[in-house]
């Protein structure tokens, strides 16, 4: 070979390599080599990162307390109860008090416990109790310890108000009506079953020791 040829062929490949170095389809080889690197940087980085949290102690996660729902009750649900149960508790104490008036003027008998035979005070309160399905203590001085010991500005009708003299307990009375100007209540006395002022008279007011709430109690 000629060394004029030798010079024209080796331009010619030169050329030639120039030429495929350029060409559309080696780019886009090159750029989607670039991708597919990049893309297995991100994966690798981030399998890094759960790896990390993977190896964490345990005790340095602080796990939220758990929290009991089995009881949870909505609070109008609970307003809703605790109203309906009031508006009963106010219905018994009428129906009490109602009831109770039908024996005004029954005589006074000592010991005795119902209508035929006349009440004493701690028989009237308990048969009216017991007609409501109430518990109630057969004497006056037990019935002084039934339910929760009240203020007397706090007594409502169906409570009980409680008298004696030293300290020592021998009536008992049931709440008909509060108004401003006294308790009215619902007790056998000798003047048979009457409805008395208490804060009026003379006689029972100084006589007065507590109240007490059996209902609801």
């Amino acid at each position: 070979m000629k060394k004029n040829d030798h010079i024209l062929f080796l331009l010619l490949c030169l050329g030639i390599l120039i030429l495929s170095s350029c060409s559309p389809g080696r780019k886009f080889a090159k750029t989607e080599q670039k991708k597919t690197n990049r893309s297995q940087t991100e994966f690798q980085t981030k399998s890094a990162d759960v790896d990390t949290l993977k190896r964490l102690d345990e005790s340095e996660i602080v796990m939220p307390a758990s929290v009991d729902i089995s009881n949870y009750e909505p609070e109008y649900i609970r307003k809703e109860k605790k109203r309906k149960a009031k508006a009963k508790e106010f219905k018994l104490r009428q129906d009490m008090v109602d009831f109770g008036k039908k024996y005004l003027g029954v005589p006074y008998k000592y010991a005795g416990k119902k209508p035929s035979t006349g009440f004493d005070c701690s028989g009237l309160t308990c048969y009216i109790y017991q007609h409501f399905g109430l518990k109630l203590s057969p004497a006056s001085r037990y019935q002084a310890n039934d339910g929760k010991k009240i203020a007397l500005k706090k007594a409502q009708p169906g409570d009980l108000i409680i008298f004696g003299t030293g300290g020592k307990v021998n009536h008992v009375a049931m709440v008909v009506e509060v108004k401003p100007d006294g308790i009215y209540v619902l007790h056998s006395t000798n003047r048979g079953v009457v409805i008395d002022n208490i804060l009026e008279s003379k006689y029972w007011k100084p006589r007065i020791l507590y109240a007490r709430k059996v209902i609801g109690e």
